[in-house]
């Protein structure tokens, strides 16, 4: 149907109307008995000459008498065309293909008073669906969801009765994703789909969702800041663009359910905040809440959960608005294995992003290596049975550390991967194969910490282990001084590192019992030391990455004490005094065992599985062909209801080793993955899935900055289910002006015409 009229009844009356001066011009017929008249006969002579003349002036002025009423009747009935009336009318395509994009990322469950977003989304779609089908049945309809826009709902769909109740059954069936809405992605399988249909040239584009600021706008400051920051072109967009610009047609139709001023606190981050985790000790993790509103978030209740044992609750003070905090968790963990952390905060509108969930694995001990570097039988002057002692004192308290000793001979045929941290104490030099081992194990993750003393050799270390900032030392030794007679204190140092904060704060007892009679001057330049930042752990082997000193000592140089450096995925420290008493009275100390403590659990290799994954990530676990079999079988966090999936391991891009490897992790929780091995044994590992934390912030997009960022696409914006009805008008073209001034051209032409055959009579 090409065209329609707002008011048909209307027409139809007009159309009724239009009989009126015919019925007019019969009631208005004068009745005349005749006469015959001999005068009169030459009159009735010049009448009949000219009777077919004025009957057809007659006609043509009755008929444009009708046409005018007609006209009038019809523009009060306010006739409509199409555009796709319009194309077929002109010869042109007339069929358009209705892309809708629903996104279903999990901010659209935000329920406020109400429902939630999704929900409205789904109805608004609904009624769309409802109005194609009755506005343009011969298009045809394409329905994707943003987190899976490779499987649609329906592609190329003629909408009748059935089709249409299916496809709005499947809707009504739809629930919220637990993925972030990946606008580039949704908007190029948009294209991929038009592709695909080489017929279709006229395209509208339906979006139906929350248009949150962070999906949709790219900004300088991000999410979390005061005030957004402006709206830049989204990258990506033009592939649409292209296709439109190419003979075709595309609009848009951007459908906002976005709840405005909508406030939301998360939990956006969880994470180990120590390397290793040893069974019966306490632990730390560290939370980030996240305050999405425009006002503080006052006294809320974190509740922390351990494996099976109950919860305990920890206030968070204050979140200010729009800002994160991490919030330190202790916890104790009691067995051995991988155990899960679940930290939830109240429930609030959007609940789905209120909690997370860690996997930590735990051990029975962190695993010292000590390389003595001047071994004794007597132990007061053996370079390390002070260290040995603090790091695993006897008695009932467990320290959480095995310490082993051994000798510069024997680190060659040590196994460091066996080996959490590396101790290497007043060491005279490496062989080059012992310098190529350790520099290895730290790479992957290892932890060194180096003490200085009168054995070593400070050429070797500088040629060998500092090599011009390219190698593990992370400072040039330059000579080893002595202190005036009173020694000197740790002066100052970053006391919110983990190693030094036992010496933090004012007046600090530790501080002033503790004096340092020799140690070496340190030179942390180098000429290749690299960047000034921190390196991520795992970062490449090449990457060199500045020194940080840690704490410096109390002379007139305020020279370092304590120096840190990332090198690979691992750290290694440097001190510059000894850790027996030969060069300080350290070891005298209470600050000497917590420091060594802390210095194990700064340096630790971090745990496996500890990393926290976010859905939509592939879960990739390598596998040692040696010791599990090739198959292993996983459970989802749906698990038991979810039956058990089998997973086959295969040999990655690199050839090294075998991997197993899954994708669909669509839920957030824990996965728990079975191995054999090959002695039979079954192992568990879990891996814990969270939410990708930047859809928690509901700030929503406002149709300018849309417009700036969708720059060249012409689309219709509309922020409520009543502006849905503005559609007809938007997609149809009014055409009572042309038949006001068609009646308008009628009446004057009838005036004229009239006027003109009258004088001519």
């Amino acid at each position: 149907m090409l065209a329609a009229f707002v008011h048909p009844g209307l027409f139809f009356a007009g159309a009724a109307a239009a009989v009126a001066p015919i019925v007019i011009h019969l009631l208005a017929r004068r009745r005349f008995r005749r006469i015959r008249w001999a005068a009169i006969e030459f009159l009735l002579g010049a009448e009949r000459r000219n009777r077919r003349r004025i009957l057809l002036e007659q006609i043509i002025l009755l008929a444009l008498r009708c046409l005018a009423v007609l006209l009038i009747g019809s523009a009060v009935a306010r006739p409509f065309l199409r555009p796709e009336g319009w194309a077929a009318v002109l010869g042109g395509p007339g069929r358009t293909e209705r892309v809708f994009l629903l996104d279903d990322s999990y901010s659209m469950g935000y329920a406020g008073p109400g429902g939630t977003c999704f929900e409205a989304a789904k109805a608004n779609l609904v009624r769309l669906i409802d109005w194609v089908r009755r506005n343009g049945p011969g298009d045809t309809v394409t329905v994707l969801r943003s987190s899976d826009p490779a499987s649609p709902l329906a592609v190329g769909l003629y909408l009748d009765d059935a089709s249409a109740e299916e496809l709005k059954t499947r809707i009504e069936a739809l629930r919220p994703s637990q993925r972030v809405l990946d606008v580039e992605a949704a908007l190029a399988a948009v294209r991929r789909l038009l592709d695909e249909s080489p017929a279709v040239v006229n395209a509208t584009l339906f979006v139906l969702g929350d248009f949150q600021r962070v999906d949709w706008l790219e900004s300088d400051t991000g999410p979390h800041q005061a005030e957004p920051g402006p709206a830049t072109p989204l990258a990506g967009f033009g592939g649409l663009l292209k296709w439109a610009q190419e003979n075709r047609s595309l609009h848009g139709v951007f459908v906002a359910v976005g709840q405005s001023g909508a406030a939301n606190r998360s939990l956006a981050g969880l994470k180990p905040a120590q390397p290793r985790f040893v069974a019966g000790l306490g632990g730390r993790v560290e939370a980030v809440v996240a305050n999405h509103a425009d006002s503080p978030a006052e006294k809320l209740e974190l509740r922390v959960s351990v494996g099976l044992s109950p919860a305990h609750s920890v206030s968070v003070p204050r979140v200010d608005a729009r800002q994160t905090t991490a919030v330190p968790l202790d916890v104790t963990l009691l067995r051995t294995g991988f155990e899960p952390v679940r930290v939830e905060l109240p429930p609030d509108g959007l609940t789905v992003d209120n909690a997370r969930t860690l996997a930590v694995h735990v051990d029975e001990a962190v695993r010292v290596l000590v390389v003595n570097g001047e071994p004794s039988g007597d132990a007061y002057h053996d370079e390390v049975h002070l260290l040995a002692s603090a790091l695993r004192p006897g008695g009932p308290v467990f320290s959480g550390n095995t310490v082993r000793v051994v000798d510069e001979a024997e680190l060659e045929g040590v196994d460091l991967s066996q080996h959490e941290v590396v101790i290497l104490a007043n060491l005279y030099r490496l062989s080059d194969p012992a310098v190529e081992r350790l520099e290895s194990y730290v790479r992957s993750g290892g932890g060194l910490a180096v003490f200085l003393g009168d054995q070593v050799d400070p050429e070797h270390y500088n040629d060998w282990l500092h090599a011009d900032g390219r190698g593990l030392l992370p400072a040039r030794l330059i000579e080893a001084v002595q202190a005036p007679p009173a020694g000197v204190p740790l002066a100052e140092g970053d006391y919110l590192h983990p190693v030094v904060r036992v010496f933090g704060g004012r007046d600090n007892p530790f501080v002033e019992g503790l004096r340092f009679h020799r140690y070496y001057l340190l030179d942390p330049a180098g000429p290749d030391a690299g960047p000034a930042t921190d390196a991520p752990a795992g970062e490449a082997a090449t990457a060199l990455v500045a020194p940080a000193i840690v704490a410096r000592f109390g002379d007139a140089a305020r020279s370092p004490a304590i120096i840190e450096r990332r090198f690979g995925g691992g750290r290694v420290l440097l001190l510059a005094s000894s850790c027996d008493l030969e060069w300080n009275g350290w070891a005298r100390d209470p600050s000497y065992v917590v420091t060594l403590l802390e210095i194990v659990r700064h340096l630790a290799r971090p745990s496996r599985g500890s990393a926290e994954l976010l859905v939509g990530t592939p879960i990739e676990i390598p596998v040692d062909p040696a010791r599990y079999e090739p198959r292993a079988v996983l459970r989802t966090p749906g698990y038991p209801a979810e039956e058990e999936i089998g997973l086959t391991a295969v040999s990655p891009e690199d050839g090294r080793g075998l991997l197993l490897r899954f994708e669909r992790t669509n839920a957030a929780g824990l996965y728990t993955i079975l191995l054999r091995t090959r002695e039979g044994t079954e192992e568990t590992r879990l891996i814990a899935i969270n939410l990708d934390p930047r859809e928690g912030d509901l700030t929503i997009a406002d149709e300018e900055e849309l417009r700036s960022a969708l720059s060249g696409l012409s689309f219709d914006y509309l922020t409520s289910a009543a502006a849905l009805d503005e559609l007809d008008q938007g997609g149809r073209r009014e055409l009572w002006p042309f038949f006001l001034v068609a009646a308008v051209t009628a009446l004057v032409a009838e005036q004229a015409l009239a006027f003109w055959f009258g004088r001519r009579a």
